[in-house]
């Protein structure tokens, strides 16, 4: 095996694993009372509603593994939540769910696994892009050294 490829797996471990201080999630509610607009539009990158989900969870007594967002509808009042969330149930994989009370009332729920995954816009396969990068590099790699 060439030895750039033996430079370049250390590069690709460090890369693929967060060292963080625990999930981080988008943490607010779009309600008038509450967080309003800011909180609808919290976008990747977003430093704004951060909540660190693993020492919440020790303050709550829960073990958050998960964001989440809810997207509610009441007679036309569309409220989005965004929040911390456990995991009971391992065999459910990433997940949205449409409920319908009435004609005017439907509640959106997702989860998601990652760090702050239930922003707006979502990246779903993050690992798989990292993975991907480090294939690329791995074959430009060897290409150069032949």
């Amino acid at each position: 095996m060439d030895l750039s490829i033996f430079c370049l797996l250390p590069i690709i471990l460090i890369v693929s694993f967060h060292s963080g201080e625990g999930l981080e999630c988008y943490s607010c509610n779009s309600g008038k009372i509450y967080d309003d607009a800011k909180c609808a539009a919290v976008t990747p990158g977003s430093t704004d509603f951060i909540q660190n989900c693993t020492k919440q969870g020790l303050e709550d007594g829960k073990d958050y593994q998960r964001c989440r967002v809810i997207v509610q509808d009441v007679e036309g009042d569309v409220r989005i939540v965004r929040s911390c969330a456990t995991w009971p149930d391992r065999s459910k994989p990433n997940r949205c769910v449409d409920r319908t009370g009435t004609s005017k009332i439907k509640v959106r729920y997702c989860e998601c696994e990652g760090e702050k995954c239930n922003g707006s816009l979502r990246i779903n396969n993050s690992s798989a892009l990292t993975l991907l990068a480090a294939v690329v590099g791995l074959l430009f790699a060897s290409s150069v050294s032949r």
